[in-house]
């Protein structure tokens, strides 16, 4: 009696607590469209992310669609939507996927509500359907200030918002009085987004307000109206891509008030005294909104963060000394430079445009010595990218600059190769490939054998192209020596290629071997290339899309015909 009393208790006890904590939790931003567009609509499938939707102890059922049908019911959990049960995917305790019924409005307004075991969550509320694009101004707009436009598209519910200047073609129109206004900026201003291996780490949320004076300035006080079109690039087979219209508001009115130049004086003062740190931020507004009027007030404020420690950052501000009179930047970054050393941000710059620097490349190349010297690695990664780039200039290539920069390497490499940075090595080993040197080749050939930045250093003596490195080199072949052995060597590293992708047994390398034989109108390039393609079957579609490159006779022609084209001739190969 005492045995069953206690097993009556223990089982009150345990659907208490079962009762206590099993009620399903979601949130308006825990419900997300599986795939596809990136708003809800009927027979969409859904992921929906929360707490206790699902038993805690499993379930021994099996979850089975049958015909593309799915259950409404699995494990004592449902999923109803304006009160018609969803199909289910997936149950989990923390995510259910479902498909949305048929039944449900296309356009509007529809309740969500998960039920386990006759418990239920709070029903939440979501938009369905492609929402509008429609635009607000946050604050005020004044004349020669930062004029940023609110795009409020409920999240997650919205087609990606493409930010001007960013990863897109992206743009604003505007009108005054029914007159379209044409943009007044001739430079274009810099993209707002760092792309992977590009200077990344930094992409700004698709909510970020747009900056509209970044496309449009406004000199005068008065009404405007606005309108922002957002492109998409989409596959378009065989030719690659095409660009659509993926957003397009309605036109919006906006207000632009009068700014005195003392206010805005006061202004950048302030900004620059709170200037943050945080890419992010830096990239997303501050650095931006001090764009509005590019003059020298704004770019005291600006300048300083060329030297910031994210590459993203020094990236940003470099494009957008562009829209800054030449002059203006001279005047500033000169004195700055000499202090603090040229990035390698400053050293696209500077090689770009020496007027940048005054005094041009003469003074920069007199304080190079100097840079190289620096304790910091900006400096001499900017000081040696500027060596690297400076003999594609005429003035480069005069024998006495040759040799003041052959002198000016060799003497720094020692110190740089002890310092032990990867990167730097890198633009030392690029350096002494400018060079062409034989003093510059056993260096080369000592940073190989040391492991300093081994593979820049094997393409950087294909550069000095001396005929006794090909074995050796080739030897040690691998995807990225491909391009360059025979880019330097030309027929004499045939050989050499189809030797590697006779024997390796990397079909990455086979690969790289493959195309250069296929550029070299060798057969085995085209028996390489399907060998590569049985290897690897994922390389299938970018190797057709190579021939087709390469060949013009076959630049709309189906995969078919593209790979019958190669069969044909590696057929003489055999």
């Amino acid at each position: 009696m005492v045995s069953a009393q206690l097993g009556f208790l223990l089982a009150v006890l345990t659907v208490s607590a079962w009762g206590q904590i099993q009620t399903p939790f979601i949130s308006r931003e825990g419900i997300l469209p599986a795939k596809g567009p990136q708003w809800l609509e009927p027979d969409q499938f859904v992921a929906i992310y929360g707490r206790n939707l699902a038993p805690r102890a499993g379930c021994s059922e099996r979850l089975e669609p049958k015909a593309g049908f799915y259950p409404t019911d699995f494990c004592d959990t449902r999923v109803t939507v304006n009160g018609i049960r969803a199909g289910l995917q997936f149950v989990g305790e923390g995510q259910i996927n479902i498909k949305l019924p048929a039944g449900i409005p296309s356009v509007g307004i529809v309740a969500i509500a998960v039920t386990v075991r006759g418990v239920s969550s709070q029903e939440v509320t979501v938009p369905i359907g492609k929402p509008n694009l429609t635009l607000s101004v946050v604050g005020h707009a004044y004349i020669h200030m930062p004029v940023w436009i609110a795009h409020n598209v409920p999240v997650p519910y919205r087609d990606e918002i493409l930010q001007p200047f960013g990863m897109s073609g992206g743009k604003f129109e505007v009108r005054r009085n029914g007159v379209m206004l044409k943009p007044p900026l001739e430079v274009r201003p810099p993209r707002a987004y760092a792309m992977p291996g590009n200077g990344g780490g930094v992409v700004l949320a698709v909510d970020t307000p747009l900056p509209l004076h970044l496309q449009y300035r406004f000199d005068e006080p008065g009404k405007y109206e606005i309108r922002y079109i957002g492109t998409q690039m989409k596959p378009d087979p065989p030719r690659g891509m095409r660009t659509v219209v993926a957003e397009q508001s309605d036109w919006t009115s906006i207000e632009v008030e009068p700014f005195s130049d003392a206010q805005r004086t006061e202004w950048i003062r302030e900004r620059a005294r709170k200037m943050p740190s945080s890419p992010e931020q830096l990239i997303g507004k501050a650095i931006p909104e001090l764009l509005a009027l590019p003059d020298a007030a704004a770019l005291s404020a600006i300048l300083p963060q060329i030297y910031h420690s994210q590459e993203s950052v020094r990236r940003y501000v470099a494009a957008s000394l562009a829209m800054f009179d030449g002059a203006v930047v001279a005047k500033q970054l000169t004195p700055m430079v000499r202090e603090k050393g040229p990035t390698e941000e400053i050293a696209r710059l500077l090689d770009e445009n020496e007027n940048l620097f005054e005094g041009g490349h003469e003074a920069i190349m007199a304080a190079l010595p100097e840079f190289l010297k620096l304790p910091s690695a900006l400096p001499q990664a900017g000081a040696l990218q500027y060596i690297v780039w400076e003999p594609l200039h005429d003035w480069g290539k005069t024998a006495e600059l040759q040799a003041r920069r052959g002198a000016l390497v060799m003497d720094a490499a020692p110190g740089i190769l002890e310092r032990g940075d990867e990167h730097i090595d890198q633009l030392l080993a690029q350096a002494l490939g400018s060079i062409k040197t034989d003093a510059a080749r056993d260096m080369l050939w000592s940073m190989v054998e040391g492991g300093k930045a081994a593979g820049q250093s094997k393409i950087a003596l294909t550069w000095i192209g001396d005929a006794r490195d090909l074995p050796r080199l080739a030897r040690s072949m691998d995807v990225s020596l491909a391009y360059s052995l025979h880019h330097a060597y030309g027929d004499a590293a045939l050989p050499w290629l189809k030797k590697a992708a006779r024997e390796t047994n990397q079909p990455a390398l086979r690969q790289a071997c493959a195309r250069e034989l296929v550029i070299a109108g060798e057969p085995e390039g085209f028996q390489y290339l399907l060998q590569a393609m049985d290897d690897m079957p994922s390389f299938r579609r970018e190797a057709v899309q190579f021939v087709r490159d390469r060949f013009p006779v076959l630049r709309d022609a189906d995969e078919g015909k593209v790979l019958d084209f190669v069969r044909k001739h590696a057929i003489t190969a055999r």
